[in-house]
This record gives structure tokens, C-alpha cells and sequence, in this order.
């Protein structure tokens, strides 16, 4: 009990509550003034309490910073709008300076004009005979327990198969991710041949690297999260529903123990247990189609459902800085909190 009230005196001292209300509660509660008075002064004495007070004050100030970006950037899509252009319109030095660099989000239609992969991939056989044979990795669960996904092995046409059947994507779940990219580099090496992109700003290496493959059935989901790079979500088959909210929520998307995903459930929205997000965050929502890209900058919080059987690509391959690891690398305590 006495961890219990220093806990809860720590943190009305550090949200800088009224110290008379707060004597005055536990007063309610049967704990004399004079002994809350004590416990308040040594508390305010501990070494450790004056570093956490120097810590709020400065996450205070950052949460002032970002609140003026939150307004700017209300400001910004209420009088210019969300950016959307066809690929007609792209420009690399454009989209370098508007974009990039200013960590602006950009929906571009028919980026993948001109590519063969927007027929040949709807075709499940076609798929199967020239790229069947490659073994892949995808995520696997039961979809009453999405959070113990694990890595499954199938050979590509046996996962295109799989995915196909109604019975089996009502309760389990499949779905081809980033998260496999490294054991599946060898099937996007393949398949690159059939897309064509306007110059976006790759690394002129000829590789694949850092170009990732989705593929599940409709209604496969992504929560709100971050990405660690910046990348082009690219949809080649059937659509996906995009949802976007920019980095100044970050305080209002109760971000969950992984530190890059939100708890935010968007089928089922608990207006008492995330207020913040409730009140606060508006976001922007667009729906790919065969061929389109939606730029989504590092840091940028989205959602993502596929509204049908799905195949998309992320290029993340920006011959421009793009990697932003060294978060976990500086920081590696942050993931035993």
C-alpha cells in the first residue's frame, strides 16, 4: 500500500496537480495532511524525483512542439487538401523536395503504368507456373489469436491455393509481409520484370534490396504502426484501404510494448479507453487501386486492409538516406521496458 500511494503522489507531483486537492483527497481517505505533507517533501527530495521532473518538463516542450506541427498540418489540409497527382505528374525532384525530404505523404495513380504484372498477376496460374516453385516464408495463425503469428514454409503455388479457399482465410490467417522479405528475396528478384515504375529515386544497382512483397486474402490487416524507412506502397492486385495519421499524434495512438505499434483497434474503437485518439486524431483515408502508390515517410502512423485478395509492393530502395534502426541500436534498454 505505501508503494502504492508514493506512486500515485509521484505522478500527481509530476503532472503538477494542486498539492492542497491532493492532501485533501487522501485526508477523505483517512491519511492525516501532516503525513501526506511528509511524503510529498521527501518525495520531492529523492534524486531520482528531481531527474523524472527534468524529464517531463522536457517531454512538456516537445509535446508544445509537436502541437504547433499539429496545427500547421491541420492548416495544410484544410486549405491545400491531401496531395494526390497521376503519374503523368511525377516529378523525382518534386517529389525529392515536397516529399522526402518534407516527410509529406503522396497518393500517386497509375504509378505502375505501363507494367505487364497488373494482368498477368490476377492470374492465380500464371503466378503458379512461372513462380510456383520458389519456397517462401508467410505469417501464419489462427485468427482468434492474431498477436502468435508465426513463420510458415510453402512452396509459392501451394500458398497461392491456400489463400484462395473461403473456408480456410475465415479462421486462419496467411499473409505474406515485409517481415519474410529475406527469405523471399529470391521470388522478388524473379518477379521485378513484369513492373515498371517511373524514376522514383532507387539505388541505380540493379538489385532488389529493400523492395518488399505482400500477398494475402481480403480483409488482411496491419494495425496502426510506424515504419523504421520510408517507402512507396504499390498495389499491383486488387485494392487496399489506407488509413493516415502524422507523427505529432505519437501522444495520442497509445503506442503498445514494440514501440512502433498502436493498440488503436479500428473495427472496434473504445471511446473510453483511448480518449486521445478518439478526440484528437482525424485521419486521412485512401483506397488503392490496381497501380496506384501512396508514399508513407518514416514515422508516419497507417493502417492498412486489403478490401480483396491482394498482391503489393513497398519500395523502400531511396538512393537517399533511408534507414532509421539506429533508434533500437542507441536505445537497445528501451526494448526490455
Amino acid at each position: 500500500m505505501k508503494q502504492d500511494l508514493e506512486a500515485w503522489l509521484s505522478e500527481c507531483l509530476l503532472l503538477r496537480c494542486d498539492v492542497d486537492e491532493v492532501v485533501d483527497i487522501l485526508e477523505q481517505q483517512g491519511i492525516p495532511s501532516q503525513e501526506t505533507k511528509s511524503k510529498i517533501d521527501h518525495l520531492l527530495a529523492m534524486p531520482l524525483f528531481k531527474t523524472a521532473s527534468r524529464v517531463m518538463r522536457d517531454m512538456k516542450r516537445l509535446e508544445w512542439q509537436m502541437s504547433i506541427y499539429q496545427n500547421n498540418y491541420e492548416i495544410l489540409l484544410n486549405e491545400v487538401g491531401f496531395t494526390e497527382i497521376d503519374v503523368t505528374a511525377f516529378d523525382q525532384a518534386m517529389f525529392l523536395e515536397r516529399h522526402y525530404i518534407a516527410s509529406q505523404p503522396l497518393v500517386i495513380r497509375n504509378f505502375l503504368k505501363g507494367s505487364v504484372a497488373l494482368q498477368t498477376w490476377t492470374d492465380r496460374e500464371h503466378l503458379k507456373a512461372n513462380y510456383g516453385q520458389f519456397q517462401v516464408e508467410v505469417k501464419h495463425g489462427d485468427k482468434l489469436h492474431p498477436e502468435k503469428l508465426e513463420d510458415k514454409y510453402f512452396a509459392f503455388a501451394d500458398f497461392l491455393d491456400l489463400i484462395g479457399q473461403p473456408e480456410d482465410i475465415k479462421r486462419y490467417i496467411y499473409y505474406m509481409t515485409a517481415y519474410n522479405a529475406a527469405k523471399n528475396q529470391p521470388l522478388v528478384d524473379a518477379m521485378m520484370h513484369e513492373i515498371v515504375t517511373p524514376d522514383y529515386g532507387a539505388v541505380d544497382d540493379g538489385s532488389h534490396e529493400c523492395v518488399f512483397l505482400w500477398v494475402g486474402p481480403p480483409m488482411t490487416k496491419a494495425r496502426f504502426h510506424i515504419d523504421m524507412k520510408s517507402g512507396l506502397l504499390t498495389q499491383v492486385v486488387g485494392r487496399k484501404r489506407v488509413l493516415l495519421a502524422p507523427p505529432h499524434h505519437i501522444h495520442h495512438m497509445y503506442m503498445m510494448e514494440n514501440h512502433f505499434a498502436s493498440e488503436i483497434d479500428v473495427d472496434r474503437l473504445d471511446a473510453y479507453r483511448h480518449q486521445l485518439y478518439c478526440q484528437k486524431v482525424q485521419p486521412v483515408e485512401v483506397v488503392l487501386e490496381p497501380g496506384d502508390a501512396v508514399f508513407l515517410p518514416a514515422t508516419w502512423w497507417h493502417y492498412v486492409e486489403a478490401l480483396d485478395e491482394s498482391i503489393s509492393l513497398t519500395f523502400a530502395n531511396f538512393k537517399w538516406f533511408n534507414d532509421y534502426q539506429w533508434f533500437h541500436q542507441v536505445f537497445p534498454e528501451f526494448d526490455k521496458l
